[in-house]
C-alpha cells in the first residue's frame, strides 16, 4: 500500500504554462494541489515548476526553550 503525496506547486517564471497531464487543464499561475508523482518530479527537477511556500500549519509548532526546564531542579532531587 502506498500513500498519495500531494504539494502545491505553481510554474516557475510567470507566462510559463504547464498542463495537468490527466485534466490537460493550465495550471493557475498562483499554483495548485497536485499528486506527486512522475510527471510533476520531472517539471521539479526541470526548473518548470518549484514548490509554493505555503506551509503546513501543523508544521508550525512553538517549542519551549530548553533553558526554562534546566533552571527547575527535578522531583525528588537533592540541591
Amino acid at each position: 500500500m502506498s500513500s498519495v503525496i500531494k504539494r502545491k506547486i505553481r510554474p516557475a517564471k510567470p507566462g510559463l504554462t504547464l498542463r495537468h497531464p490527466k485534466t490537460l487543464q493550465k495550471l493557475p499561475a498562483e499554483g495548485a494541489l497536485v499528486e506527486l508523482n512522475s510527471y510533476w518530479r520531472r517539471r521539479l527537477r526541470d526548473g518548470d515548476a518549484v514548490f509554493c511556500e505555503d506551509k503546513p500549519q501543523a508544521a508550525v509548532v512553538a517549542s519551549e526553550p530548553e533553558s526554562a526546564s534546566e533552571d527547575k531542579p527535578k522531583k525528588g532531587a537533592k540541591a
